[in-house]
């Protein structure tokens, strides 16, 4: 799967609605319902109800049509449908490779309000703004960076207001120092240093994860490509339609077969090498030729 160089980052408008949801427990988003319900009720009376009737018949009925093979699992679009592994690209020797020869940065940051009004809370969408500059400034020059990717998550320990985390991957710690000590990233200390006692309730933290070579391995089955799965990688120049030279990333995924097997194997602990054209993943939603059982 080729791809020219875009962001990597999570479809802005479904993150927001992700945050929403969790800002409020699901008691609270019940009677929100409740008080729309009965508001709906006074003025149109037993009519309101049938918005909501029909909806939950159409859920009920599009799941029953999947279940039953009459409509297609649109659930799966995108799922490679086989074992597959993230090999982030290292030196070939006659076009063959050895596992997880390259070292990896791997990057979590996040932040957690303490606040009843969650993401609403004071600070919060200034605190959020200084994080979406950065990372906008980061995916506009992956090379010089070296990123490779990124994914966003929002925790579960919580009813409402749980701590959201990026994980992302670089090519070394030395790219995140860099950037640390360049000027957005000053800018931007300079001000949580100015803000940080104004707004106690904000929570920050990072964790930086330097792996090295033969020191990681990753195995995913029956998924979209995700995490160091969904990084990308440059290969080659290209030349846009204007003719204008633009960069080419390539995916990380090899289908888990033969010495990427196992986890030792993926780790490049036992002897043997792979083929990465042979044994690319070129298309989401298809499964390669199953042969045998994988070791997790």
């Amino acid at each position: 799967m080729d791809a020219k160089a875009s962001s990597s980052s999570p479809n802005n408008r479904n993150n927001f609605l992700l945050l929403v949801r969790d800002n409020f427990s699901i008691t609270t988003w019940l009677a929100i319902g409740a008080l729309a319900q009965s508001a709906a009720f006074s003025l149109l009376g037993r009519t309101a109800f049938l918005p909501a009737a029909f909806l939950l018949l159409y859920r009920i009925a599009d799941a029953y049509a999947i279940k039953t093979g009459l409509k297609h699992n649109h659930y799966l679009d995108g799922v490679i449908l086989d074992h597959y592994s993230a090999q982030f690209p290292g030196e070939a020797n006659d076009g063959l490779e050895s596992p997880a020869e390259s070292d990896v940065c791997v990057f979590l940051i996040g932040s957690k309000v303490n606040h009843p009004f969650g993401l609403f809370a004071p600070g919060y969408k200034e605190m959020g703004s200084q994080f979406a500059g950065m990372v906008k400034e980061i995916e506009a020059d992956k090379e010089k960076h070296g990123f490779l990717g990124s994914r966003s998550l929002v925790g579960a320990e919580s009813a409402t207001n749980n701590e959201t985390m990026t994980i992302m991957y670089f090519k070394s710690s030395e790219h995140i120092q860099a950037f640390a000590t360049g000027p957005l990233h000053r800018k931007s200390l300079a001000w949580w240093a100015k803000h940080a006692a104004e707004y106690p309730h904000l929570g920050i933290f990072h964790e930086t994860y330097q792996v090295r070579a033969k020191n990681y391995e990753t195995v995913y089955a029956h998924t979209k490509p995700m995490l160091a799965g969904a990084t990308q990688h440059r290969v080659q120049g290209g030349f846009s339609e204007k003719g204008e030279e633009e960069a080419v990333y390539k995916n990380s995924l090899v289908y888990a077969k033969g010495v990427l097997k196992t986890s030792l194997g993926r780790m490049g602990r036992l002897p043997g090498t792979f083929d990465r054209s042979a044994l690319e993943v070129k298309e989401a939603g298809k499964a390669g030729p199953m042969d045998g059982i994988i070791v997790l």
